[in-house]
């Protein structure tokens, strides 16, 4: 039986309600050790992420809002989870246990500012499964 991709929609305030259609949407690789994003920067407005997980094992996608460098996000406890609720953060959106081989899309509106995606499953983040996104002011044509 085929594996039908999920699609999942959030909406972040500081858009307006007429975006326009995300443009290609932006690949992100998930794979032990790394996050590769196809963009490291993006236009403000509405943004597909399309997420492939290479392996070897189940990972997920969270975006977060922050002034932070994606290296120096907040720790549980443990040491070793990112503290998803830190007041540093603001998370836009998660995409939960992407499984081998399977890819998810999920559309946003961002608004400018600093991004991170990460994977927050035990220990990923601090194997380097992180990486950082700025989305700029779009453009006004005179």
């Amino acid at each position: 039986m085929p594996i039908v991709g999920l699609t999942l929609i959030a909406t972040v305030s500081g858009c307006g309600d007429h975006a326009p259609a995300a443009s290609r949407p932006v690949e992100v690789q998930l794979r032990d050790f790394a996050i590769d994003a196809s963009r490291p920067s993006l236009t403000a407005g509405a943004v597909s992420f399309r997420v492939t997980n290479a392996g070897p094992e189940t990972h997920e996608l969270i975006l977060v809002e922050t002034d932070l460098d994606a290296s120096d996000l907040p720790l549980e406890a443990d040491g070793i989870s990112v503290k998803e609720d830190a007041p540093q953060l603001r998370t836009v959106t998660a995409v939960e246990s992407v499984r081998l081989g399977q890819t998810r899309t999920v559309r946003v509106n961002l608004r400018p500012g600093h991004y991170v995606l990460f994977c927050n499953l035990e220990g990923h983040y601090l194997g380097l499964m992180r990486t950082a996104i700025d989305v700029l002011r779009p453009q006004t044509v005179k």
